[in-house]
């Protein structure tokens, strides 16, 4: 029984030592590789109705799948030209038409595995900047302008400086008005108030 026991325990460290030197079954496997998603850079903030192109680029995902794009606060915080994209290409972001309760934030997920996402820093939607306003002087008239912004006021709906065009108008060599442009002037108005006239 002793020698049968010691054949048996010859024969186990040969193959122990035949698998150790072909290298079998015991190497370490190499740790998997995570998958990652990075976003491009985006504004931190944006008109309503803005448009922005972003950019997913996603690492080590072998199934290729690409993202999902979604954005909070949900309901309010705009759409996207397209739900779902693949790595590296760009879709373009539209920012709401109204300013919503708070800044917007925008999500890349991965597809492959949705544990993985990355998000943008928070983006300021403003107001959209309001249509010109056009007004009609006779001569000797002028125009007194006042813009008003309360302290402390989120809104940005007036930016500043404020751009004045004045179209002048002149009496051409046979008597009929001629109009004429070209006098442009800038008026920079201090927080919260702030006057100015503008003759023609």
């Amino acid at each position: 029984m002793t020698f049968r026991k010691s054949i048996l325990f010859l024969f186990s460290l040969s193959m122990i030592a035949t698998l150790a030197a072909c290298g079998g079954g015991f190497s370490t496997p190499p740790p998997p590789l995570f998958i990652t998603v990075r976003l491009s850079t985006t504004p931190t903030s944006l008109y309503a109705n803005g448009t922005i192109p972003v950019t997913a680029t996603v690492a080590n995902d072998s199934a290729n799948q690409g993202v999902t794009w979604s954005c909070a606060p949900a309901g309010s915080c705009g759409t996207f030209s397209s739900p779902a994209s693949a790595s590296g290409t760009a879709v373009t972001y539209t920012a709401p038409a109204t300013v919503p309760a708070r800044t917007v934030v925008i999500t890349a997920t991965s597809l492959t595995n949705t544990a993985i996402s990355a998000s943008t820093p928070a983006i300021t939607i403003n107001a959209t900047a309001p249509p010109p306003i056009t007004v009609t002087l006779s001569t000797g008239q002028s125009l007194t302008f006042n813009v008003n912004i309360p302290a402390g006021s989120p809104l940005s709906a007036i930016q500043l400086p404020i751009k004045v065009d004045v179209v002048k108008v002149s009496e051409s060599c046979t008597g009929a008005p001629a109009a004429t442009t070209g006098t442009t002037s800038t008026t920079s108005a201090p927080n919260p108030t702030s006057s100015g006239s503008q003759a023609p």
